[in-house]
């Protein structure tokens, strides 16, 4: 086991010896970032990791309508935050705006206001919020005229709430602006680089992926240049990617209930990799580039997610593990009758694991044994040819999405034969 922390607080003991470097504690935090605080959202929060250094919560979503001002605020769970021992950050996501951008005009005033407003709520019941972040994708254009909204919230919250930093999330296609983004980020106490994101595939077979580690690397590098404290922000979700007939892309779709699809409708699963991202965020840990001070995940995973890492994989890499995956399929006689037979899926490894596309069954051709009865559990078939004394079962009923998590086990299918039998089965990826 590979520890974090133990491996940067030898950075800071060393940088007690002349001309070493001395640099802040490396921290993990990670985001939560529901807009409805459900009872699995809930149980998340109140059993939050003790390995997390921090939660960046989302609290409330802008946008423009008619070029109006429209906000959604999430309702959290004011006094569970306020009992949470690990600092907090408030974040404000921003939707799209083009402009005009000011650091005096309305809008920007009106931001400055939200920001305040947002932090009194949390004043007044009890919740200390040591930063106020800023999520918006701005157009690479528009970097100066986003430093003007950075400025006007950032002299109002030394005004009103004086111990509160203010940060952005920043994304790395910025940094290709070297001079408009070191403007950007001298007006905020540190940032955010998100290297996490989804290009729309140009078809079905299209390679997707959400982070690339060797170029992440390269961004964290490229960011330190600047000169200003940031994080890393690293995945933990997944998404959906929904093409129609013609194999041509029409939707993303993320956690939550899953729409109806279409006849014809294909569907794709992506997943950041816990092994993958477990040894990034070792490699950045074991030689921080200059300025970063840590990871911050995205998300919290909750036990109601289909396309997130569980608990258990979190709680892995927060230590410093590399998660391995093994699924594995077996076939065990009834200890009271050994004539029917029970086959079973179980996730003996550390990550979440797709199902497989189908399991091979093989039984004994010895003594004239063949299966008298037989049947597949849920959304599950099974097929037999008694010729040959093999079986497959399907699990072509289910979601793309479906997914086994570590530790849990399930009953495929049962055979009943006309006497004792040893079972082989094996799962197939195609």
């Amino acid at each position: 086991m590979r520890h974090f922390r133990a491996t940067r607080l030898i950075a800071i003991l060393l940088g007690t010896i002349p001309g070493c470097l001395v640099s802040a504690a490396w921290t993990q935090q990670a985001y939560l970032w529901q807009r409805q605080w459900t009872p699995a959202v809930v149980a998340s929060v109140e059993t939050a990791p003790k390995q997390l250094d921090g939660m960046a919560v989302l609290v409330a979503e802008q946008a423009w309508r008619a070029g109006e001002p429209e906000q959604v605020k999430v309702h959290y769970k004011a006094n569970i935050l306020a009992s949470l021992k690990t600092p907090l950050a408030f974040v404000l996501r921003i939707g799209p705006y083009g402009g005009p951008f000011s650091h005096s005009d309305s809008t920007a005033s009106y931001l400055a206001e939200q920001a305040d407003m947002l932090l009194q709520q949390a004043k007044a019941n009890g919740i200390t919020v040591t930063e106020f972040q800023i999520d918006f994708d701005c157009a690479e254009s528009k970097l100066s005229g986003y430093r003007e909204w950075l400025l006007a919230i950032r002299s109002h919250l030394k005004v009103k709430h004086p111990s509160v930093k203010l940060s952005f999330t920043a994304l790395p296609a910025w940094l290709r602006h070297k001079e408009a983004f070191r403007s950007l980020a001298a007006a905020a106490d540190s940032f955010v680089l998100q290297v996490h994101s989804l290009e729309k595939p140009e078809s079905f077979e299209s390679p997707i992926t959400l982070c690339n580690p060797e170029q992440s690397l390269k961004w964290a590098k490229q960011a330190s240049e600047i000169g200003k404290p940031f994080l890393v922000a690293l995945p933990t979700y997944g998404y959906e990617l929904i093409f129609d007939a013609d194999g041509n892309f029409t939707a993303l779709v993320a956690e939550g209930k899953r729409p109806a699809w279409q006849e014809g409708t294909h569907v794709r699963v992506v997943r950041s990799d816990p092994a993958e991202m477990a040894q990034l965020a070792q490699t950045l840990a074991d030689d921080p580039p200059e300025h970063c001070d840590g990871i911050v995940w995205f998300r919290l995973p909750v036990s109601s997610d289909r396309l997130n890492w569980s608990m258990a994989t979190f709680l892995q890499v927060l230590d410093g593990d590399i998660p391995k995956p093994n699924l594995v399929c077996e076939a065990k006689p009834s200890a009271d009758d050994p004539k029917l037979v029970y086959i079973f899926l179980k996730n003996t490894g550390d990550t979440r694991m797709p199902f497989p596309k189908a399991i091979s069954v093989m039984w004994e051709s010895l003594n004239d044994i063949i299966p008298i009865a037989w049947d597949a559990s849920g959304v599950f078939s099974i097929t037999l040819n008694p010729v040959t004394n093999t079986g497959v079962i399907s699990s072509s009923f289910l979601s793309p999405s479906a997914s086994i998590a570590p530790g849990q086990s399930i009953t495929l299918a049962w055979m009943r034969f006309n006497q004792p039998t040893t079972l082989s089965v094996k799962t197939h990826d195609t």
